[in-house]
């Protein structure tokens, strides 16, 4: 009897519900967020046409793809400006390897020798480097997008929503499709936390949110893998990143972010949020700033709502 009842007061609820919605979207219809279009009772945010039409990446079902092989480039060449610095305090030319195994043992936590890229046993690759005299690793950082973003398209609207104009559920809905797709592939499992990419707490003042967070919300209730914002923090106030050319990102986010040493228990892989990935500037800053407190055996992979580039 009381399954019985519950019912009926759920399909009530149900109703009402949609008698509210339908009376908020006569006064107040709700827009398809790419073309403006009207949308009906259970459509949301996208009307069908752009929901069949949006231009996926599919890159989570690739290992290694253009987002990915970006990062990890630009992962590989700062191991190669490490051991380069390492080379030229010792001497450079002329180094024996007697020589250049005492000289590595004393480099210390910031310089790597020269990495290669290899498969490990269980078949992930990784960046082979020594520190210390002990053979430790960069492990290959998986990267995916949901969508290919352009400033020539209309898709670009829903990243703007959410960041400036305060689309808050329509990120946690994307999010949250983003989150489904990680879910589908075994390169994306074993996640142990998710950083979304810190704002400056005066920007973040202003705008009154972080996008990144609330992307990173989505995907957590897919996953169902906590997010951690006590961790990265932004301790510069840059300018955005938007009007700058290559160059000029990498440089205004330099050394922008830290990673504190908060109680995280026992890490495996990290996945950092973002909006949008363009040159990959702001995301391997906050790389950097993770691998400070994190081992290389700690994997930190990226995801975000778009993607730069060419479909």
């Amino acid at each position: 009897m009381a399954w019985c009842m519950n019912r009926i007061i759920e399909t009530w609820k149900r109703d009402i519900g949609k008698g509210f919605r339908a009376l908020a979207d006569l006064l107040m219809p709700r827009r398809c967020l790419v073309c403006d279009a009207k949308l009906e009772d259970e459509q949301l945010y996208l009307c069908p046409h752009c929901h069949s039409d949006m231009p996926l990446t599919r890159f989570w079902q690739l290992s290694h793809n253009p987002m990915a092989d970006k990062l990890n480039e630009l992962i590989q060449k700062e191991l190669e400006r490490r051991w380069n610095c390492s080379e030229g305090e010792s001497g450079g030319e002329g180094i024996g390897e007697g020589d250049r195994s005492g000289m590595e043992q004393n480099l210390g936590s910031a310089a790597h020798c020269r990495p290669e890229p290899l498969a490990r046993p269980d078949g992930i690759p990784c960046f082979e480097t020594h520190r210390h005299s002990h053979s430790t690793h960069e492990r290959y950082a998986y990267a995916a997008s949901l969508f290919f973003f352009s400033e020539s398209a209309d898709y670009k609207r829903i990243p703007y929503s959410i960041k400036y104009g305060g689309a808050l559920k329509a990120g946690k809905y994307f999010g949250n499709m983003l989150g489904e797709k990680l879910a589908e592939v075994p390169w994306f499992q074993a996640i142990d936390m998710i950083i979304p990419v810190p704002l400056h707490w005066r920007r973040e003042r202003k705008r009154g949110y972080n996008q990144a967070k609330i992307i990173a919300e989505g995907i957590s209730e897919a996953i169902n893998v906590p997010v951690r914002t006590d961790i990265l923090l932004r301790r510069r106030h840059t300018k955005t990143q938007v009007s700058l050319d290559i160059q000029d990102k990498s440089a205004n986010v330099k050394g922008a972010f830290v990673a504190t040493s908060a109680s995280t228990g026992y890490v495996r892989h990290i996945l950092l949020v973002d909006d949008v990935f363009t040159t990959g500037s702001t995301l391997f800053a906050c790389f950097c700033a993770l691998r400070e407190v994190f081992p290389p055996e700690v994997r930190i992979s990226v995801a975000t709502l778009g993607y730069v580039g060419q479909a």
